[in-house]
């Protein structure tokens, strides 16, 4: 199987991405293409990455969020989180996404997260 990994972030001008553990921004367009995206069409399974801090900022009523894997990123051992799947590293993350036969991973923030999946 093939799997297509993406990276999707929001930024502003002066390359903030988050401040205090939220979006700088309310944009109902950019929630609307989020989605979109990142559930795909329907007819493939999709996953999203994210780190720990990431998932806490999601409204109780995002999360997890509906339609993807949720695979969260974390360096807490133990933690456990309903509607989550646990990683603590990230090749670990995407054995999960590859396991649960993902054709899309959405790699989606925080910032910690995206320069742990590239280094």
């Amino acid at each position: 199987m093939f799997m297509r990994t993406y990276l999707i972030a929001a930024v502003s001008e002066n390359g903030i991405i988050g401040i205090n553990g939220d979006l700088p921004w309310k944009v109902k367009s950019d929630m609307i293409r989020f989605k979109q995206l990142t559930v795909g069409d329907g007819n493939e399974t999709s996953a999203v990455i994210m780190g720990r801090k990431t998932w806490d900022s999601l409204p109780d009523a995002h999360r997890p969020l509906t339609d993807r894997i949720n695979i969260v990123l974390t360096k807490q051992i133990g933690w456990t989180d309903e509607g989550a799947e646990t990683a603590f590293y990230p090749g670990q993350a995407m054995e999960i996404s590859f396991a649960e036969g993902c054709e899309e991973t959405w790699i989606i923030g925080g910032a910690g997260t995206y320069a742990a999946m590239f280094d």
